[in-house]
């Protein structure tokens, strides 16, 4: 393992070195115990020490370094056994119990804050420099038959989260308060752990693992007799009081861990067999962590695991970290966590760990070896992996205890497909491959954890469907990645991963790789792609396939390497097994080792192929970086830049134009483009029209409008430090600026531009000229790539900080009383830190909250995957006051609706995400929030709106009159021509059955005059064409259903009514957008009956008959006319 890379390792942590020990509920302290000596003579105590999560620091190779992160310990607890010890340790005390050894502590409840400022006696105090904190600790009385029992004990700390916080008292009732169940026998039992709210317990009986649940925390009586922790799920379904009293809920939503029965990787159920020992819950409830294999010495202090929601029910052996071998080596007993990072309850100035990069990380602490190691639950809870391979040893049922299966590769997507290992020659874990049986992560070049070593004709085989019913490439696209380590010459072709009749991925004897796949009946492939790969280094594949354009991309190290039109159409589906490795060749050495597979029925996006690279491996890996990288987009011209940002935005947190290096040219082009409406059709909205620089780059409406004031489905997003996002809409459906920027001009809603048409007026544009040449070099360059990427460019030079959060954190400023309580619940009890986080307040996830309108399906449109239903990106929180209303359907006027909605956590939707629970927020505290949500608001971009005369569009508008001119109506006095009077008629239905108003005199004057003076039946079309091609007309449609287009275009221009089957289905191609309004009007005019109409208007004709059916194309769609077409009464006039 080299020194600069992160591998799912384990590393020291001294300070925290333990037996039993427990976190706070803040991560600010730990107790442990903790071996002393005073006088020739030893004895075992409680300590607690300070933790200084902002002294965290790193070594020089990338390693944790918490030398700086735990103060001085103080000594304060003894069993009776060591009462002799009190008088060497100024402030400690005996509590009547036989031990101070394994504990548990939650908050003690009976205060709303907690901790709280304080004087250095514990009084509240607002402007004290300490904090006390009210706890009670949970532990066992080895003497008392193992009875399970509580203290009250208070902490003050001096310095309270600062670096050099201390402990300046801590003390105890000493009154072992004795758990009782509901028949008032004792709670028996050792190791206890218990969630935040002090009601489910944990913990362990001669090493099976039991669990105890009591409605009202910190009560001696009423806990529920022992039921083993694998029958938890059946206890989902019952209604409990939530915590504070806020009404019911299922036991399931308050504690995720009962959502799943507990399963091994093959999904058969684990039932009665609740072997375990040394458990820590989560402080939610959702996560158990537990050993769950035999020890070299008998015991249960083995195979390091976790089960709960955020695996699915899965008995998940963990990858790494302190499983660095099987039976021997690291003792795995007392583990602890600060809980997912970052989230409720991570401190907030916990900055350099995670290492991971994975989103849905925690940082776990293993005292009795005084270790540190992180696991990741992204691949399980992302929801939309089939199968995701750790390449570690599956868990099965034993004999005192679950062991490893070792021709068993576990699945942790949640899907239980797990991998059988086959062939002539048997694939090899680590452990076996090394011949090693301790610290065997000391002897391997690791990847991520333990990987699995293939010899020729060996393979894992996973089959298609699952014990559970889950099948493979149910999609139409797909994404396979692995990491690969070749450890010799391959000679000749290797599989490395196969599905018959679908896709296979092949090593070629020249160490590039090919990639099939089978589309629409035929095998399409990439040919050689990609560098030779070396020997003897780590190095990560990934290839995703889109459906719908056909493209191959190709991935290494998270960086696109190349793109290859492979062809077009859905991946086949075939109900063969996927396999992994050789299958082909016989004999030699391993050939090449395969770590963390993963295969999606998705296209993945780049950010979520980076963090699988960067979940591993840090930035400073020691593998190959391929040279070229592609860029997503075509690059523009690059001029020096910096990557100065306003004050409280973080570089390493940026997503798009890392290095600042963003032409100015570039931009200046953008800019005007963005404020452009002539780029829109009939010139009437631009970028600016929903995102308006006085609105907070927004536009305060609810939902957005688009073309002639049509409200589109959801709420326009503030485009200030776009920079910052991977993905973009409010269900990511694009991962670059560039790519949104076009799909915006696109939508038949919202610009519905024509490039060409755009490229034409750039090109004649005098304001341009300049503009583009500057840019670009060539007054020529105006395709969509340089369109959409000056606006991207553009986009990205909004940067927004400096706000007084930001002036806060920097020492510059301080919060209100009302502020600092608002952000202390922001990063705490409120939760909103676990989605807002970062500079600039957003993980950049998607999550379902639960309680929004259920119709918009949100980022499952994106994806067809099922747990991505009702999904919607987080959005960022940098200035949000200015940015209202709020939610993807602007449904919050405010933010105080905002905040009572999280605060309710009402359920309109299924599979909500997990931090969305009633918070039990105060009005006080709702208060706080939004006051400290205020002072996110920064310094907004300022830009100067350029000034771009709107451009006629070639549609004619019909004129309107003159002062002098007069209105005739047609009258005709006697001996005029009649077709005059027919004329007359003509033009008032032009406006009234077109434009559905009366002609206004100007108006009437000209078209009369017009077609008075020319009467041809061409005249008559072109002014029908000029009145439906008028933005009037076009401004119409927008309150016009396409049924009663259909009808009245065809009464005006045919006379006709036309029949159901014609009427649908042009109905239903303008609904796909496959026709537009024009389309459907110029085919009717270019039908025969719409010359007849026009020949008897201009006088070339007598009156019409009954036409006969007649049938024209609508883009290569053959539609009848009037199928029920009656004649017309001899009194009656066309149009």
């Amino acid at each position: 393992m080299t020194s600069s890379t992160f591998r799912n390792g384990i590393y020291n942590a001294y300070e925290i070195g333990s037996n039993g020990h427990a976190l706070s509920w803040d991560g600010r302290l730990v107790i442990k115990t903790h071996n002393v000596s005073a006088n020739g003579v030893g004895g075992v105590s409680w300590a607690v020490k300070p933790i200084r999560p902002n002294a965290i620091t790193k070594n020089s190779d990338g390693s944790p370094n918490f030398s700086k992160a735990f103060g001085p310990e103080k000594v304060w607890a003894f069993s009776p056994n060591y009462q002799n010890l009190v008088s060497s340790f100024p402030g400690s005390q005996v509590l009547p119990v036989s031990e101070t050894n394994a504990l548990a502590i939650a908050p003690d409840h009976n205060f709303s804050t907690n901790p709280y400022p304080s004087d250095s006696n514990g009084n509240p105090s607002g402007s004290g420099s300490y904090a006390t904190y009210k706890m009670i600790i949970y532990t066992q009385n080895y003497s008392g038959g193992s009875q399970m029992g509580f203290f009250h004990v208070t902490a003050v700390v001096k310095n309270p989260g600062s670096v050099n916080s201390t402990i300046h008292s801590i003390s105890s009732d000493a009154v072992f308060h004795k758990m009782l169940n509901e028949y008032g026998g004792a709670i028996a039992g050792i190791e206890p752990t218990i969630t935040f709210d002090g009601r489910l317990m944990f913990y362990q009986i001669s090493n099976r693992l039991y669990f105890t649940f009591n409605e009202e925390p910190q009560k001696e009586t009423g806990w529920t007799s022992p039921a083993p922790f694998t029958s938890i799920h059946t206890f989902g379904d019952r209604m409990v009081s939530t915590f504070g009293g806020n009404g019911q809920r299922k036991f399931k939503e308050l504690y995720r861990i009962a959502q799943y029965p507990i399963r091994y990787s093959n999904g058969s159920p684990i039932g009665g067999n609740n072997y375990g020992a040394y458990p820590w819950i989560n402080l939610d409830g959702d996560e158990l962590f537990l050993t769950s294999v035999l020890y070299k010495d008998g015991a249960v202090r083995a195979g390091a695991s976790v089960v709960g929601a955020s695996t699915k029910g899965l008995l998940r052996h963990i990858d790494g970290g302190g499983n660095t071998d099987r039976t021997k080596g690291l003792i795995r007993l007392f583990t602890s966590s600060f809980g997912k990072t970052p989230g409720k309850w991570s401190p907030p100035d916990l900055k350099t760990i995670p290492l991971s990069k994975k989103s849905i990380t925690m940082p776990m602490f293993l005292s009795n070896e005084a270790k540190y190691y992180e696991i990741s639950f992204e691949e399980t809870e992302a929801g939309d992996y089939d199968v995701y391979l750790p390449m570690n040893e599956a868990l099965r049922p034993g004999a005192g205890a679950q062991n490893y299966n070792t021709s068993i590769s576990q699945d942790i997507s949640g899907n239980f497909h797990e991998g059988s290992f086959k062939g002539a020659a048997r694939p090899l874990f680590s452990d076996d491959y090394l011949q090693c049986e301790e610290r065997c992560d000391l002897k391997e070049d690791r990847y991520s954890g333990k990987a699995v070593y293939f010899p020729p004709s060996s393979y894992i085989e996973v089959q298609n469907q699952s014990s559970t019913g889950h099948s493979l490439l149910g999609g139409s696209s797909m994404t396979v990645s692995f990491a690969l380590k070749l450890l010799r010459d391959p000679q000749v072709y290797h599989e490395l991963v196969n599905k018959d009749g679908v896709f296979n991925v092949v090593l070629e004897a020249n160490g590039q790789v090919q990639f099939t796949a089978r589309l629409n009946n035929q095998e399409k492939r990439s040919g050689y792609i990609g560098p030779e790969l070396p020997i003897n280094k780590w190095v990560h594949l990934t290839f995703t396939y889109d459906h719908s354009s056909g493209l191959l991309s190709y991935f290494i190290n998270g960086g696109l390497y190349d793109r290859i039109q492979l062809g077009s159409g859905p991946i086949a589906q075939n109900p063969s097994p996927l396999t992994i490795g050789p299958r082909n060749g016989s004999g030699g050495s391993v050939l090449y080792a395969i770590d963390q597979f993963a295969l999606s029925p998705k296209v993945r996006t780049s950010a979520e192929i980076g963090r699988q690279v960067m979940g591993a491996v840090a930035s400073d890996r020691d593998i190959i970086v391929p040279d070229p990288v592609i860029p997503d987009t075509d690059p523009s011209p690059e001029e020096p830049g910096n990557s100065n940002l306003p004050l409280g935005l973080k570089s390493t947190d940026l997503r798009q134009a890392k290095d600042r290096s963003l032409n100015s040219d570039v931009i200046e082009l953008g800019r005007h483009l963005f404020f452009d409406k002539n780029l829109s059709k009939n010139s009437e909205i631009s970028c600016s029209s929903c995102h308006q620089p006085s609105l907070g780059w927004g536009d305060g409406l609810a939902k957005a409008k688009g073309l002639g004031g049509l409200t589109l489905k959801r709420n326009s997003q503030p485009l200030f430090n776009m920079a910052f996002n991977s993905d973009f809409f409010h269900d990511g459906r694009v991962d670059t600026l560039a790519k949104q920027a076009e799909a915006v001009f696109l939508n038949k809603d919202e610009m519905d531009g024509d490039f060409n048409l755009i490229s034409q007026y750039l090109k004649t544009s005098s304001i341009y000229e300049s503009l583009l040449t500057k840019a670009y070099g060539s007054r020529d360059a105006t395709s969509k790539e340089h369109v959409t990427q000056a606006i991207a460019e553009f986009v990205l030079s909004l940067i927004s900080g400096n706000s007084k959060h930001d002036r806060v954190i920097a020492g510059l400023e301080s919060f209100t009383p009302e502020e600092l309580l608002g952000n202390q619940l922001f990063n705490g009890k409120a939760r909103c830190a676990e989605c807002h986080n970062g500079s600039n307040f957003s993980d950049g996830l998607f999550h379902n909250l639960g309680f929004l309108d259920g119709s918009d399906e949100g980022r499952f449109k994106v994806t067809a995957a099922p747990a991505d239903k009702f999904r919607f990106k987080t959005p960022s929180l940098s200035n949000v006051e200015l940015t209202a209303p709020y939610f993807h359907d602007g449904s919050a006027a405010n933010l105080e609706a905002v905040v009572a909605l999280y605060n309710q956590a009402p359920r309109t939707t299924s599979n909500v995400d997990p931090s969305i629970q009633p918070l039990g927020l105060s009005a006080e505290e709702e208060r706080a929030l939004v006051s400290y949500l205020k002072t996110l608001t920064g310094d907004l971009p300022q830009v100067s709106v350029p000034s771009i005369p709107v451009v006629e569009q070639p549609s004619p508008e019909p004129p309107s009159g003159g002062d002098n001119q007069s209105q005739d109506n047609g009258s005709s006095g006697d001996g005029q021509d009649p077709s005059q009077d027919r004329i007359a008629d003509f033009v008032n239905k032009l406006y009234m059955r077109i434009l559905a108003r009366q002609a206004d005199p100007g108006g009437f004057n000209f078209y009369y005059a017009s077609l008075s003076n020319n009467k041809t039946i061409s005249q008559c079309l072109s002014h029908l064409r000029s009145f439906y091609g008028s933005q009037e007309f076009a401004n119409r449609t927008t309150f016009l259903s396409y049924a009663s287009f259909v009808d009245e275009a065809y009464s005006v221009i045919l006379n006709q009514t036309p029949d159901l089957n014609t009427k649908n289905s042009l109905v239903l191609r303008l609904a796909n957008r496959q026709v537009s309004h024009l389309d459907v009007i110029n085919e009717l005019l270019a039908a025969p009956e719409a010359s007849i109409q026009c020949s008897y208007v201009v006088g070339q004709a007598g009156q019409p008959q009954n036409p006969s059916n007649q049938a024209c194309s609508f883009n290569g769609q053959t539609v009848n006319h009037g199928a029920n077409v009656t004649a017309y009464a001899s009194a009656s006039v066309p149009f």
